[in-house]
């Protein structure tokens, strides 16, 4: 089964911009902006995040990324306390909504 979280960044004007996906299959974690919405994000002001620095690619490592597990801080290394800390989290530029796929 993998689960997979939409990432989505607000603009100044509260318009939202849903530019990637942060995913779980298997025990590895991948990452990928959202192309057309990342670049309409970045016309609105939106910087790339830290670590992923290229629009195209597609991001993996075997625990959670640094940048993510910043955002939500000190919490258990069970996948499903991080994803769910990730899905609660809420600021003035950053919200996830989540999604599980049985594969």
């Amino acid at each position: 089964m993998s689960k997979v979280l939409r990432l989505f960044w607000k603009d100044e004007n509260g318009e939202n911009y849903n530019i990637g996906e942060l995913s779980v299959e298997g025990n590895k974690y991948y990452f990928q902006y959202n192309g057309v919405e990342v670049r309409k994000a970045l016309n609105e002001g939106f910087i790339l995040l830290e670590g992923f620095p290229m629009i195209n690619s597609k991001y993996f490592r075997e625990e959670l990324f640094k940048l993510f597990r910043g955002w939500i801080g000190e919490v258990s290394d069970k996948e499903e306390d991080m994803l769910q800390n990730l899905k609660n989290l809420a600021n003035d530029k950053f919200y996830f909504l989540g999604e599980e796929h049985i594969s």
